[in-house]
């Protein structure tokens, strides 16, 4: 995940989402990320991270789809003290 911005910019150039975060249908077909937790791992890119993904299912609100990992956990994020 921490390499979302760098993968998203690929998406945009694949043609599948644009530069406001909008994904884009290709032959009648919706685009859909899933993201399958470990976002909110509390390093120096976690609050990009967290708002780069409230952006896109703000953006995309039944094409995006986020799931808790254990990084999103209550007694983990009590540690590093995010979210």
């Amino acid at each position: 995940i921490h390499t979302l911005l760098r993968t998203l910019w690929r998406l945009v150039i694949k043609g599948l989402m644009n530069d406001e975060f909008k994904l884009l249908d290709i032959n009648s077909k919706k685009t859909y990320l899933i993201f399958l937790g470990d976002f909110a791992t509390g390093d120096r890119d976690g609050l990009e991270v967290w708002y780069t993904l409230m952006k896109l299912k703000i953006v995309n609100k039944d094409q995006v789809i986020i799931l808790r990992g254990s990084g999103e956990v209550t007694s983990r994020t009590d540690l590093t003290g995010f979210m």
